[in-house]
């Protein structure tokens, strides 16, 4: 399943000494926890589907999956989502439970989240998107 994937990636990504040092385990699935020490990032699938063929379903799934990157600043922001994207992009290989054919960039924004505690501390984000092409668990009949 599509969802699977998402976390086959946090689990591939924990294991990426670049990622871990700027952010240690705080990568969490939709939205960050209340109160969380930045850097962070957050993941979600966003869409995913299996191939279909003339003859039925392949074994071949497809997602878009939205990693968005936090910091106390733009540049921590940017950096932290450079960080992932070094590992992520091209990546081919197991993550968890899930067999990865391509990792493919599909583009950034940047975000900016003002104040919520009438402080002047601001959040800054990069979300990016890749396409994943993976490996579909076999359908047992």
């Amino acid at each position: 399943m599509a969802g699977d994937i998402g976390r086959g990636v946090y689990t591939f990504l924990q294991t990426k000494s670049g990622v871990t040092n700027l952010i240690s385990t705080r990568m969490s699935p939709q939205r960050l926890p209340q109160n969380v020490t930045l850097p962070a990032a957050t993941f979600r699938v966003v869409s995913g589907s299996g191939h279909k063929h003339f003859t039925g379903s392949t074994n071949t799934g497809t997602c878009r999956l939205q990693i968005v990157s936090y910091a106390a600043t733009h540049i921590g922001a940017a950096a932290l989502d450079e960080a992932i994207r070094v590992e992520m992009e091209h990546y081919t290989g197991a993550a968890g439970t899930e067999t990865i054919d391509i990792v493919l960039d599909d583009g950034y924004r940047d975000l900016h989240a003002a104040p919520q505690d009438g402080s002047d501390t601001a959040r800054y984000a990069r979300s990016r998107d890749y396409l994943i092409i993976y490996t579909l668990p076999a359908v047992s009949t």
